[in-house]
């Protein structure tokens, strides 16, 4: 595959191969468009359901922490 130096470059010469194969530019860009918009509500939905996991067990420390009548350092490392 070809490397291009910059993303311009790269986009018009697949707008120019994709007119070539009789895909008008209104109807590529539209294909792009929805093609990175899939991408990104999919990193989106992969990034909050981690965060929806992550944070509630960072957090459930912090009242481990409040429940501890003897603290000390090596309890706080393991919580942590």
């Amino acid at each position: 595959m070809k490397r291009y130096k910059n993303r311009k470059a790269q986009i018009d010469t697949l707008a120019a191969r994709q007119e070539a194969d009789g895909l008008k530019s209104e109807e590529w860009m539209k294909l792009l468009y929805s093609s990175y918009l899939q991408r990104m509500l999919s990193d989106n939905e992969r990034i909050w359901r981690t965060g929806a996991i992550f944070v509630p067990l960072s957090l459930s420390a912090l009242a481990a922490l409040v429940t501890i009548k003897d603290l000390t350092i090596w309890r706080i490392l393991v919580l942590q």
